[in-house]
């Protein structure tokens, strides 16, 4: 009787996002073979391209958070692409999204280019200084964190263990408003939309 429940609760939101996501990840990998960008059937015998597919969409059923669904997304039609990311990565920087949080990402976004993120954010662009808190760095930018000096330490802690961001001691490293490493912006390029897209939409 336990399981049964269980599965009455679980099974139906389940499939429903499984379906949503088959649906959506589907659509662009068609409309990229349309625009006779990639094959199907290539897919199909591409090993790395089935590893990330069968990871992400595992992931993808795990969460509602759409900005991970929309990175998770970006990872496949990456992948299906042949970005130049080795497969081990591909599979360590699926890992990240499945630990990560939302505003996790948002944070890293920013401080890919805190420049362009102050302005996006309608406050003046503030000065990074070499090893800066990052409280202060963010803190136009996201003022609902300032609040909650705790979590903006794990938030570091995290992007800092995975080698996401340019650390020095306490503070970071800024190189022109920059303080993603290469190894962050590597996985940024892997779960953002690809310029491919981008292009062939502004065609149609």
């Amino acid at each position: 009787m336990g399981a049964e429940a269980y599965n009455l609760v679980l099974a139906p939101p389940v499939e429903k996002r499984l379906h949503s996501w088959r649906t959506e990840v589907g659509a662009r990998l068609s409309a990229l073979e349309a625009s006779s960008t990639l094959t199907i059937e290539s897919l199909q015998s591409d090993d790395v391209f089935i590893d990330v597919m069968v990871k992400a969409s595992q992931i993808a059923v795990s969460t509602h958070a759409a900005e991970k669904l929309e990175a998770l997304r970006n990872a496949v039609i990456n992948s299906a692409l042949g970005i130049d990311i080795d497969s081990a990565r591909q599979q360590l920087f699926l890992r990240y999204v499945d630990e990560l949080t939302p505003i996790h990402l948002q944070v890293l976004r920013f401080m890919q280019n805190t420049e362009a993120g102050s302005i996006a954010a309608g406050v003046p662009p503030r000065s990074i200084v070499v090893a800066g808190s990052l409280l202060h760095v963010i803190k136009d930018a996201f003022p609902a964190l300032v609040k909650d000096e705790g979590f903006v330490k794990v938030i570091q802690s995290d992007l800092d263990t995975r080698g996401l961001i340019a650390s020095l001691g306490r503070g970071f490293a800024s190189r022109d408003n920059r303080m993603t490493t290469s190894h962050g912006d590597a996985f940024l390029a892997f779960v953002s939309r690809p310029a491919t897209e981008f292009n062939e939409a502004a065609t149609t």
